[in-house]
Parts: C-alpha cells; sequence; structure tokens
C-alpha cells in the first residue's frame, strides 16, 4: 500500500521528473481545482501563501488501482515505485509583492529554487469509513532550502463520484528545522513566527492511457 498511495499526494506541489515508458505503469495526475498553500501568523497578522500552479503526477508499479488498494486494506510494498516531488520556491504567492520578495530571500530561492519532497512509505491507519474516508500514515524526505528532513503527515483519502480521489491534509513545520530565518518586513517591525503550516486539497484521477 506503502508508496501508491502517497504517490498521489506531493505532487500537487509539481514538475515531477519523467518516468520511462513501461508495462503495468498506472499514472495518475492532478485536476482542476487541487490546492496547496502555506499558512502562518507574524508580529501583526496571519498570512497565507498559495502555489499559483498545482500539477504533477506520478507513475505506479501496479495494475490494481488506488480504489482497489484502499479496499483491500494492503500495506505491501512495491520497490519499483518511486515518487519524487519538486516545486519552485518562487511559485508561491502571499498576495503581496513585498512580503513574496520577503519569503523567497528567507527561503534562499536563489542558491536553493526548488523544493522537493521524496516518498519513503505508507500505510493504511484508518480503514474506509461510513463517510469514505480512509486515513494513511505517510513518511517522507523533505528538502526546503537545501536541508532535508523526515517528515510524517497524516493524510486523508477519499474516491469521489467520477472515479478520481480527493487527498487532504495538513503538516506543522518549523521554519528553523529548515535553517530558514523567519521573513521580516519594515525593517523587522512585522516578523514571522517560527510555526508555519503546509496544507492541501487535491483532486487526482487516472490519465487516459491508464482506464
Amino acid at each position: 500500500m506503502k508508496k501508491i498511495i502517497l504517490s498521489v499526494i506531493f505532487f500537487s506541489l509539481a514538475f515531477t521528473v519523467a518516468y520511462p515508458q513501461q508495462k503495468n505503469i498506472l499514472e495518475y495526475v492532478t485536476k482542476e481545482g487541487s490546492r496547496i498553500w502555506i499558512e502562518g501568523t507574524s508580529t501583526l497578522n496571519n498570512f497565507r501563501c498559495q502555489a499559483r500552479l498545482v500539477k504533477g503526477v506520478a507513475y505506479l508499479h501496479s495494475t490494481i488501482n488506488l480504489e482497489q488498494k484502499l479496499k483491500q486494506n494492503s500495506n505491501s510494498n512495491n520497490n519499483q515505485d518511486e515518487v519524487i516531488l519538486t516545486i519552485l520556491s518562487r511559485n508561491l504567492d502571499c498576495g503581496m509583492d513585498a512580503m513574496n520578495q520577503d519569503l523567497y530571500r528567507a527561503m534562499k530561492t536563489t542558491e536553493f529554487p526548488i523544493i522537493k519532497y521524496s516518498l519513503i512509505n505508507a500505510n493504511i491507519a484508518e480503514n474506509i469509513d461510513s463517510s469514505g474516508w480512509s486515513v494513511l500514515a505517510t513518511l517522507g524526505n523533505l528538502t526546503i532550502a537545501g536541508i532535508t528532513k523526515k517528515v510524517n503527515i497524516s493524510v486523508k483519502v477519499m474516491r469521489l463520484k467520477n472515479g478520481d480521489f480527493r487527498l487532504v491534509g495538513e503538516k506543522l513545520l518549523k521554519m528553523s528545522d529548515f535553517d530558514i530565518d523567519p521573513p521580516s518586513h519594515f525593517w523587522g517591525l512585522i516578523k514571522a513566527h517560527n510555526n508555519f503550516s503546509v496544507l492541501f486539497d487535491l483532486i487526482v484521477g487516472l490519465t487516459a492511457k491508464s482506464n
């Protein structure tokens, strides 16, 4: 079950590397309506920075689709599955150009322009309930500003009526864990706090060639 389900989660951050064409590969992509953003607080107010582009793809070495995996309650590995997700740091938009520039500077985007996520494993924490949601316990490597940390994320997954899937989750992080000095504005009079959250609400589905 492992890498198969979370492969659909973070690639919404975008720009995954292409995978060679092989047999028995299912391809999932993000669809319209997918969102990912960060939230935090500062000495003055709250802030939200949303990715301008939500796009991605996951390649699964399996003939069993995501819905069947959820129903099987299987946590088996498929060592051929590999999910590597990357986004450009400057794809984040906080709604104000000055705030964007403060964030980009704090995240050292000139030196480290890419945010990268690599899945390690994912297991079913809770089976499909009466409302249609399953919960996955996931572990992956997240690299921001050149620093890599292992992160655990609880992800809710639901199959939609049209066959697509909705994935929802949130992870609280610390800027200091990635050697980021919380961005400030107006000569330090307004300063972001150390804690921030990454949130996502994604719609994903099989490509036409995988159906």
